[in-house]
């Protein structure tokens, strides 16, 4: 569903990769490949790869995902959040649990994944290798139960906690109209000249204004609004939960339309 100034998905109809090249054009954006998950058996990817410009981006919702990323293993756990850099190796492990978690790259267009080992033992890797925290330059970690990675820019530029050039995120958790009332975000109708901007729903639904229309974004929906459009967030359903993102990350490309 949608019309040329935004589109909004249901990301459980299409288990995997559900915006991508590989679909058709409704499922395709220039920036921003993503695919959900939801509650399946762990798994292993038996390739160590990279991706020559893209960021990767894994967001655990529910169980257990088991990682390595260049010589060191990493495990994320319920509600982290992990974004891998460009060119350096990682690969699916194992897990635990049934696992709902959403994966994205940014910017997907060029991207070219490079494997540098196939075929690799999981379980050998993992009796081999000690965990260990990531470098700034290896990528980024959050743990969005922590209350100060919350309604929050996370990552872009200015105040975030984590530099990106190719996209801004903010994690959205209210538990009542009264927690975002507390926090004060900004809220005015506006357009960004240059960023596609994404809202993804996890608990409740949100309601946007897109231009003169009313469009509401319910659980495990996502809604991609499109560069040019006015739009503004009029409600939501509590207890809230989501994240906003906008890439490319474009300094100064959002025209405020009212005060």
């Amino acid at each position: 569903m949608g019309n040329s100034s935004y589109k909004i998905y249901n990301s459980n109809e299409k288990q995997g990769w559900f915006i991508s090249k590989n679909h058709d054009d409704y499922f395709y954006s220039k920036y921003l490949d993503a695919r959900k998950d939801n509650y399946i058996e762990p798994w292993k990817d038996d390739k160590i790869h990279y991706h020559t410009i893209s960021q990767e981006i894994f967001l655990v919702l529910e169980g257990e995902v088991t990682l390595l990323i260049g010589k060191k293993l990493f495990t994320l756990q319920r509600r982290n959040l992990l974004i891998v850099n460009p060119k350096v190796s990682h690969a699916v492990l194992d897990g635990k649990g049934k696992i709902q978690y959403y994966n994205m790259k940014i910017p997907q267009d060029d991207d070219k994944r490079i494997v540098l080992q196939e075929g690799i033992q999981s379980d050998k890797i993992i009796n081999n290798t000690k965990y260990g925290k990531l470098d700034s330059n290896e990528g980024f970690f959050a743990d969005l139960t922590l209350p100060e990675n919350q309604n929050c820019w996370l990552i872009g530029y200015g105040v975030a906690k984590y530099y990106s050039i190719e996209f801004s995120m903010a994690y959205i958790n209210f538990k009542s109209e009264s927690d975002f009332k507390e926090v004060k975000h900004p809220n005015n109708l506006h357009y960004h000249s240059s960023n596609e901007e994404w809202y993804f729903t996890f608990n409740g639904s949100q309601e946007l204004m897109i231009g003169k229309e009313k469009v509401e974004v319910p659980e495990d929906f996502l809604l991609k609004v499109e560069m040019n459009t006015s739009h503004k967030i009029i409600k939501r359903k509590y207890p809230f939960e989501g994240i906003t993102l906008r890439t490319p990350n474009i300094r100064g490309d959002k025209v405020s339309l009212e005060g």
